[in-house]
């Protein structure tokens, strides 16, 4: 490997906790908003309210800092730090600024289909990763990962190599355990991360296995990026990603958080996910490439809709006009009938609507959801309709039916054991 970082020696010792009595880990959200650059405004505005659990990218806690200090030691909220370390994959030129500042961050493409890491790259790798998130205020820690096909690609191997040393030096470092003098001592959790194209997710075969590897690993729980997902990816692929990770959440009896899914992801916590992690009016969607950023007019979440609206055009402006008009919205940020007006109003509706909207679906019953993601669809729709808006997509169903499939399966195959 071409890069300094993984011949750079420092030292541990840093890293090293000592024990303190805490309670066990909080559930998660509903709802992981991933905060941005500048988005410091949702945390004091709602001083921490709703959101026990907050988000960054490696790039945005490099870039600000302050968040995850004012995270922690304000309001004792935890935080999730995603190092996106599958970005090592891109040309440099094509990462963002913020992750060229991190300790492992290379200066060339990794490029693990050609070539593995050895044993002390790995553990470097780990290290590293371990260090920064560390250094940035992290309490749920994502290991290093990359974005791999199924469980015969050379990355997944690699992968789940670099991740088993990953919990391994966790565990050795003590990094689970409260700092000392720490204001709100809370038990510290490292993920899995799991990056997965969804035509990679088609093979039901290659779903079961990876399932399987994953659940063998000893880690916390899981952040699952499917490049792409929403509500508007074809219902094949939905189908086969909502299998995955819920047979995922099923199997390893751990939890799991959906990364990106834009609106979807709203489906997969109402049929029993325990979290979403979402950009706030941006990134809602994972994108394993330099795009990915919204163009154009930012959208603006409608609650009635359950779906962002983009006024890009005079046209499209109008008709989310008359969606508003029809339908007030009640988050307090902006007069009811009308947009949010500005950056300042559109990330503090979204914020309210998107912690709504989360919070009311995970009180759904597994076994009700179905029915009742029927009956909102339906809801929807007329909405829709009204405002001259196109039918809900079936994407919705799908993966609510998905999960209660993947929950049949279990049980059957629970009872054939007992006998």
């Amino acid at each position: 490997m071409s890069s300094a970082a993984f011949v750079t020696i420092f030292v541990m010792a840093d890293l090293r906790l000592v024990q303190t009595t805490s309670s066990a880990a909080p559930s998660l959200p509903p709802l992981i908003a991933r905060l941005g650059l500048h988005d410091e405004l949702l945390l004091t505005e709602f001083e921490g309210f709703g959101m026990p659990v907050v988000g960054r990218t490696v790039a945005q806690a490099k870039q600000d800092p302050g968040l995850a200090r004012l995270a922690r030691d304000r309001y004792g909220i935890e935080v999730l730090i995603d190092p996106d370390t599958w970005r090592n994959q891109q040309p440099v030129s094509d990462r963002p600024k913020g992750f060229q500042k991190a300790s492992f961050a290379l200066d060339g493409v990794l490029n693990l289909s050609s070539r593995t890491l050895s044993a002390s790259e790995l553990s470097t790798y780990a290290r590293l990763t371990l260090q920064d998130l560390t250094e940035m205020r992290a309490t749920i820690y994502i290991a290093p990962y990359h974005l791999g096909g199924g469980p015969d690609c050379p990355i997944r191997s690699t992968d789940l190599r670099l991740l088993r040393r990953s919990a391994n030096a966790f565990r050795s470092l003590r990094l689970n355990e409260p700092r000392p003098g720490e204001r709100f001592p809370v038990e510290r959790r490292l993920y899995a991360g799991i990056a997965i194209r969804p035509g990679d997710l088609l093979d039901p075969a290659a779903r079961q296995m990876l399932v399987h590897l994953y659940a063998a690993v000893d880690v916390s729980g899981y952040l699952v990026k499917v490049v792409g997902l929403s509500e508007d990816s074809p219902l094949d692929q939905v189908t086969a990603a909502a299998d995955f990770v819920f047979n995922l959440y099923i199997r390893a009896r751990r939890e799991v958080v959906l990364g990106g899914g834009k609106n979807l992801a709203l489906a997969f916590v109402a049929a029993g996910l325990p979290a979403a992690m979402l950009g706030i009016a941006e990134g809602e969607v994972f994108h394993a490439s330099s795009g990915g950023r919204n163009q154009g007019g930012k959208p603006i979440y409608c609650s009635a809709l359950w779906r962002s609206v983009r006024p890009s055009t005079l046209a499209a402006t109008l008709r989310a006009e008359i969606l508003f008009d029809k339908n007030p919205c009640d988050c307090g940020h902006h007069k009811p009938k009308q947009l949010p007006n500005g950056q300042h109003q559109l990330k503090l509706h979204t914020l309210t609507k998107r912690l709504h909207d989360f919070r009311a679906v995970s009180e759904w019953l597994d076994a009700a959801a179905e029915r009742q993601m029927a009956a909102r669809v339906s809801e929807l729709d007329v909405v829709a309709q009204e405002a001259g808006y196109s039918a809900t997509s079936e994407a919705f169903i799908a993966v609510v039916q998905a999960a209660a499939q993947a929950r049949r399966r279990a049980q059957r195959s629970s009872e054939y054991e007992e006998r």
